[in-house]
């Protein structure tokens, strides 16, 4: 009645034409149809995969094993610095492939109806996989697959010794107890030093690095114990050695991260710290052999007694 007249078509697998007819009703009509054009919708057979395999390939300096991922995973998580590998079969022949990564075009290698391609992971973002066939003809609504980097983070270090200000002895040594830790591994830890002297000496300050051989680099948890000798120094009365640890993870692709201690502060005792705690050994001496005269005197005291007590 309203003159238009609707059709839907089944799922198409092949080639479809199609025609409107009008045919007509009464005997004397001077005409015995009418017809539109012949119509045809064109079936593409859309290349798509067959196989499908992704490998990721974490930086050399992490040391993780490289591992595949399922193809119906779109989410990406590895190290920057990550070889990201594709490999795919097609069911027809291609001409070309290629990954569209973040709105650039990496061209894949292609044979027969395989391609192969890659990149280095060194953002985050997203990207697709296209296969075009001899036709022309592309791969319908590719997956977008989502890059995210895992953050590799500062090493730590834990200083159990020494504390922060320390009182030098006649030995001038230091123990150095550290714990150390880090997802991936180390480069170096180093002990920075700097020698103060008082203010009545017009010398240049000493700024001074030392490397601590006992780091294992390819460690992830480890703890150093060593005894610092200060005796090469050289330092006088009224000295002060100011110091910290600066601890290096191996992470070469954005660039070695350092965690740098908090300074700790060695002191060698003054003219006058020294004369004042001779003085107070000396009366501490003076104090001991009173108590032990006290003692002396009690004893021969009780002595006495017990001798008195044996005579009755």
């Amino acid at each position: 009645n309203s003159g238009e007249y609707i059709f839907e078509l089944p799922e198409l697998y092949q080639d479809y034409a199609s025609q409107a007819i009008v045919n007509a009703r009464f005997f004397w009509e001077s005409w015995e149809n009418v017809t539109t054009k012949t119509d045809t919708i064109f079936v593409t057979d859309r290349p798509s995969f067959e196989n499908f395999v992704l490998t990721i390939k974490p930086p050399k300096y992490s040391k993780l094993k490289e591992f595949d991922q399922e193809g119906n995973l779109a989410a990406i998580k590895s190290l920057k610095g990550s070889k990201i590998l594709i490999d795919v079969t097609a069911n027809r022949t291609l001409k070309t492939a290629y990954l569209r990564l973040n709105q650039n075009k990496i061209t894949m290698v292609t044979s027969d109806n395989s391609a192969s391609g890659g990149f280095t992971l060194a953002k985050e973002g997203n990207f697709t996989v296209n296969l075009v066939d001899k036709r022309g003809i592309t791969n319908r609504d590719p997956i977008v697959y989502s890059l995210e980097i895992i953050p590799d983070n500062k090493p730590m270090i834990n200083i159990i010794k020494p504390p922060p200000m320390i009182e030098l002895d006649n030995e001038q040594t230091i123990p150095i107890h550290l714990d150390v830790m880090d997802d991936f591994g180390f480069t170096d830890l180093q002990l920075a030093y700097e020698i103060k002297k008082p203010a009545y000496i017009q010398d240049n300050t000493l700024v001074a690095m030392s490397k601590i051989d006992l780091l294992e680099p390819d460690s992830l948890i480890q703890s150093i114990k060593m005894l610092w000798k200060l005796s090469d120094l050289y330092l006088m009365p009224d000295d002060e050695v100011h110091f910290h640890f600066e601890l290096t993870d191996n992470d070469n692709v954005s660039g070695p991260k350092k965690t740098i201690s908090n300074t700790f502060i060695a002191r060698v005792p003054s003219l006058t710290d020294l004369f004042e705690s001779i003085t107070e050994s000396e009366k501490q001496f003076f104090e001991d052999m009173s108590e032990e005269f006290n003692d002396i005197k009690n004893l021969k005291e009780e002595f006495e007694s017990l001798e008195l007590e044996m005579l009755k």
